[in-house]
């Protein structure tokens, strides 16, 4: 396959419909995108040689923008995914990397660092008759670098001092619940976290983010469906050398009305 579609590490099985269809994809659920890539595909396996995506804006070490002199690339990204399915469950390991080159400015003009990121992880879900529960894990190194959506800090960092390259590294973590009542009355509920943590001389930040939702989804014809959902986004908070920042947080109710055509 040669063309834009969603890279091997995506998976949906959170339905959560809030802030433009979020499905938590921005707190545990793994999600990079549509993506320009060359995939091959072996049954169930997919490897993938995807578009670099180079960040022309980081932090340092002090939270201000810093803007490269340039950024250079000499590979894509190389993102793996192996799905196994029956009746029962199905489950898929996966795992990505990537590398470009940055010319900071902070020190000098010429500094080169390599923004180096790396993400590993498992989706899965079982099926019991009418409910399901699905999950995923993953964690890595500036995935924020890779285009992996995060509603986070989970870029590199610039350290203000010397110019030179801080990985950040992210956990996350989701879980979802589902049952089906018949043709008409669908129910789900599902919780998202994720944390990044880096260290830049010696001083900790750690940033986390979490979701929590609850909904039913009711379909009033083939194709035309309400989705009432009550639910929290929340930034939670940003931690450094020990001292929590209370980050913003959403309460939201609303529904979801849609016809596919």
């Amino acid at each position: 396959m040669v063309g834009q579609t969603d890279t091997p590490l995506n998976e949906a099985y959170s339905n959560q419909v809030y802030d433009t269809d979020n499905n938590l994809q921005k707190e545990g659920m793994i999600y990079q995108g549509r993506r320009g890539q060359i995939r091959l595909q072996f049954g169930t396996f997919q490897l993938a040689f995807v578009t670099p995506n180079t960040q022309t804006t980081l932090q340092n070490s002090a939270g201000a923008a810093v803007a490269s002199v340039d950024n250079d690339t000499t590979l894509p990204q190389i993102v793996a995914a192996y799905r196994y399915s029956s009746d029962l469950f199905s489950i898929k390991p996966f795992i990505g990397w990537a590398s470009y080159d940055f010319t900071t400015g902070v020190t000098s003009a010429t500094q080169q660092e390599s923004v180096d990121s790396l993400v590993y992880g498992l989706t899965g879900k079982i099926n019991l008759g009418p409910a399901f529960i699905a999950g995923s894990v993953f964690g890595g190194s500036n995935v924020g670098n890779m285009g992996i959506t995060t509603r986070n800090l989970s870029n590199a960092v610039i350290n203000a001092a010397d110019g030179k390259i801080v990985d950040n590294d992210t956990m996350a973590f989701a879980g979802i619940v589902g049952f089906k009542v018949n043709d008409t009355f669908k129910f789900e509920g599902g919780y998202g976290y994720i944390l990044s943590e880096v260290d830049v001389a010696g001083v900790k930040t750690e940033d986390t983010a979490f979701s929590y939702y609850v909904q039913s989804t009711i379909t009033l014809a083939p194709g035309v469906f309400i989705v009432p959902e009550v639910g929290i986004l929340s930034n939670d908070e940003i931690k450094t050398g020990g001292v929590p920042t209370k980050q913003s947080e959403t309460t939201y109710l609303g529904a979801k009305w849609q016809i596919n055509f």
